[in-house]
């Protein structure tokens, strides 16, 4: 698993189009190992736009980060998951929380969610 390998998430997004199919998004950076910012930037941008555009009618992005829960917690690795649609002004975004352990064994910890509810 490249999480254990890598010590990190790295980014992938996917778009929902208006026939209701799950769409991939890739692009090749130039190079193997892009900056994992680099890669967040121009998914958001592209999708946004898209999304804007009404090419699309929602998107997930999902990427590594280091947060801390309600702010007060220590901080933690988690997997962040982005998702906006087309009638929510903002996106919910969604937190998986994980450990690994010195034997290389993913822990999971708490998930949460924040932004829109509805």
């Amino acid at each position: 698993m490249l999480l254990i390998e890598f010590k990190e998430f790295f980014p992938f997004a996917a778009a929902v189009n208006w026939k209701g199919e799950v769409i991939p998004i890739t692009n090749y950076f130039g190079e193997e190992h892009p900056l994992s910012n680099s890669v967040i930037q121009y998914f958001e941008s592209l999708l946004d736009q898209q999304l804007s555009n009404g090419e699309i009618r929602s998107y997930a992005l999902a990427y590594d980060v280091r947060v801390s829960p309600n702010g007060i917690d220590e901080p933690t690795d988690a997997i962040l998951v982005k998702i906006k649609h087309d009638i929510k002004i903002e996106p919910s975004i969604y937190y998986f929380a994980y450990r690994i352990s010195g034997n290389n064994i993913i822990e999971r910890l708490n998930n949460w969610k924040e932004g829109n509810n509805s």
